[in-house]
């Protein structure tokens, strides 16, 4: 007789999804005509009683549909539901000694600069180096994770700057290969996020895109400072500036993965 086979699964973790929209009850006044203020009460506590509906939501523009909803509910909440390195080895079907899964479904991520060789270069080099920790693997796209960067004004084919590949080498980053690409319409719209290194840039992102399409767009810091540009500075101020970028991006680290 042979054994029973051993299935085994896991919930990771579940998650939801609000439009920002928000319509509430008192905003339904004027729609509503059989309403009595001297018999009924407060408005709002009377729509609540009568309905059970404390709040509606809407969606702002058609881009923000199931699909969209979905994913963003799948993205952000099991990510954050899971422990530190992600889940243990599962085994489905009894098969060998069950393999790692991606704890989160992956994100297709842009940091942008200026000329993309100095401070979008770092914050990418830096971005990878944060979430090959975070995952425990360099296989980044087995995650679903795609990191790049570009810059508003930038040419293709530069390479980054040499104090910025020198600030991250002494973390064992090497951005050498790293080559200078222009961020256009085509790649920032793609893209699940976009951070901004200033405001400046992220202006300039804001005017390639319709303005229903700029959710995914914002400043890396999360604390609204702008990441200074070290170009023609010394090597020290180009450390600091990866100081800055890792401490922005450490802070954003937990909305990914």
């Amino acid at each position: 007789m042979k054994a029973p086979l051993n299935r085994s699964v896991a919930v990771l973790g579940t998650g939801s999804y609000l439009p920002a929209r928000v319509l509430t009850n008192e905003s339904l006044r004027d729609l509503i005509t059989n309403y009595d203020e001297s018999h009924s009460g407060d408005f709002s506590t009377w729509v609540d009683r009568v309905t059970h509906i404390h709040e509606r939501r809407f969606i702002e523009s058609y881009d923000e549909d199931a699909g969209y909803m979905a994913a963003e509910a799948s993205r952000h909440a099991p990510a954050r539901a899971l422990p530190p390195g992600g889940p243990a080895p599962v085994s489905v079907g009894g098969r060998g000694k069950g393999a790692e899964r991606p704890p989160a479904a992956g994100l297709r991520i842009g940091f942008v600069c200026t000329g993309n060789t100095c401070r979008s270069p770092m914050a990418e080099g830096l971005a990878r180096s944060l979430l090959t920790r975070r995952l425990g693997s360099e296989d980044l796209a087995a995650f679903g994770f795609r990191i790049l960067s570009m810059g508003v004004f930038a040419g293709s084919g530069s390479p980054a700057s040499e104090h910025a590949v020198e600030a991250l080498a002494a973390q064992k980053i090497d951005i050498s290969e790293h080559r200078s690409q222009p961020a256009v319409p085509e790649i920032v719209r793609e893209l699940d996020r976009v951070y901004a290194l200033t405001q400046g840039h992220l202006s300039s992102l804001k005017k390639m895109l319709p303005p229903n399409r700029v959710r995914h767009l914002s400043l890396l810091d999360p604390d609204g400072e702008d990441v200074s540009d070290p170009i023609g500075g010394t090597l020290d101020d180009y450390r600091r500036c990866a100081e800055k970028i890792r401490s922005a991006l450490e802070a954003r680290l937990d909305e990914w993965a």
